[in-house]
Parts: C-alpha cells; structure tokens; sequence
C-alpha cells in the first residue's frame, strides 16, 4: 500500500474518474500488492525485501488496508 498519510498519483486519477462517472459518494479509490508467504520465518525480513520504504507501507491483513 501507499505510505499512510499520502495519496498516491494512481489514487487521485482514479477518484477523479469514478466521481466525473457520477460516483459522488467514492471518497478514495487505491491498489495495493497482497504477498502470501508460507514457510514461517522472519515476516519483517520478507516485507523489508518485498516492497520500498520510502513510498509503501506494510500491512498485516486487508482488514488494516
């Protein structure tokens, strides 16, 4: 997911498309990438391989996206 706290330039076109469709009421539209890993190990050690800190952030479960 995009960093919490910002919006990213995918997000913005795409509400700005839903709304100009006549969705009035989508306050936001985002992507992500869901990673399954099985194995057991190190979930921080993975996450910090699978995405970019400076722009991503990590979640535990789709319930927290």
């Amino acid at each position: 997911m995009p960093r919490i706290g910002t919006i990213s330039p995918w997000s913005s076109k795409a509400t700005d498309i839903a709304r100009n469709c006549g969705l009035a009421k989508v306050r936001r539209i985002e992507r992500g990438t869901a990673y399954f890993v099985s194995g057991g190990g190190r979930s921080d050690a993975v996450a910090a391989l699978l995405h970019d800190r400076m722009t991503e952030t990590v979640l535990d479960s789709f319930d927290a996206a």
